[in-house]
């Protein structure tokens, strides 16, 4: 386990990041990290939105707090990352998210870029989740992160450890490329 072994030498905070549908997931995971967190280590969790935008996400999360006996207050909520502010991203009508299941280079990209690196990803959640932390990072050297300084998930994210939590859908994969195939993209 990550804590008895690695979670002893990390200095930094830590950040918790997953990709987010309806934010289940993020929302009982950051319930249930504020519930046993040790002094000490300072964990928190922070969602990016992939399907709509953070808007979406939020009512989503907030109905399920009231719907799993919470409150439905924001500040039982985990964070919520938002679109790189200077990317001209393909976007949908709500904002600068990538739109859920539509063919991206970007993501393509993202997507081919991170198995290099022996992290395998899928292309509706991870990828999307993946070209936006990367930019957020300074990875992505088009984009001045000087820019970033004052914004609020840049700032999220800096100077934290990440924990990225995989949540699945590798099996979609073939099923995404063809449609990657006919959009001209590969």
């Amino acid at each position: 386990d990550f804590w008895s072994s690695e979670g002893k030498n990390v200095s930094r905070p830590v950040l918790v990041i997953l990709p987010g549908g309806t934010g289940t997931t993020a929302l009982l995971l950051n319930r249930e990290i504020k519930a046993i967190q040790k002094s000490g280590t300072e964990i928190s969790v922070a969602v990016v939105p992939c399907v709509g935008d953070d808007s979406y996400l939020r009512r989503q999360m907030m109905a399920l707090d009231i719907s799993t006996g919470g409150t439905g207050s924001e500040k039982n909520l985990p964070e919520i990352i938002g679109p790189d502010p200077t990317c001209s991203i393909q976007s949908s009508k709500e904002g600068a998210y990538f739109v859920f299941g539509k063919p991206s280079r970007c993501i393509l990209e993202t997507f081919s870029e991170m198995a290099t690196y022996g992290v395998p990803l899928d292309l509706l959640y991870g990828s999307p989740t993946w070209a936006i932390l990367l930019r957020y990072w300074g990875l992505d050297t088009s984009i001045d992160c000087g820019k970033l300084e004052h914004d609020k998930s840049f700032n999220m994210i800096k100077g934290k450890t990440l924990m990225y939590v995989h949540s699945g859908g590798m099996e979609g994969i073939a099923s995404q490329m063809n449609r990657y195939k006919r959009e001209g993209l590969i």
